[in-house]
């Protein structure tokens, strides 16, 4: 019988600069976020249970966020009309395809290897 019926993953190191600072070295994010992610699904393989990875905005390519046109509005960034793409449709949410193409920061890079290997196990 399996220890549990779902796992929720969304452990990762604690910083989006690691690797790129002192914060932590770049091996050592490599292993806790993509490494350290990847023994979930394993384990659940094992048990049976099922599985959901919880990621972040920063798989998202650099330039395309950085030239994003934003107000401020209520404390928050909010994209202007003019900011999004073509594939944003408002009527239902905001629903915005983003690229997620290098760069994306090392952080980034582990986590949307993350979500790829996660792919693979459904």
């Amino acid at each position: 019988m399996a220890p549990y019926n779902w796992v929720i993953v969304y452990a990762a190191n604690p910083s989006v600069l690691a690797g790129v600072n002192k914060l932590a070295r770049g091996r050592q994010l490599v292993e806790h976020n993509l490494s350290g992610t990847l023994q979930m699904p394993e384990a659940c393989k094992h048990w049976g249970a099922a599985f959901v990875l919880l990621s972040t905005s920063r798989v998202y390519s650099i330039p395309p966020l950085a030239d994003l046109q934003v107000r401020l509005s209520d404390r928050a960034f909010n994209p202007t009309a003019e900011g999004l793409s073509a594939t944003a449709r408002l009527s239902q949410g905001l629903r915005v395809r983003a690229a997620t193409a290098a760069p994306v920061s090392l952080y980034g890079s582990t986590k949307l290897a993350s979500e790829a290997l996660a792919l693979e196990y459904d």
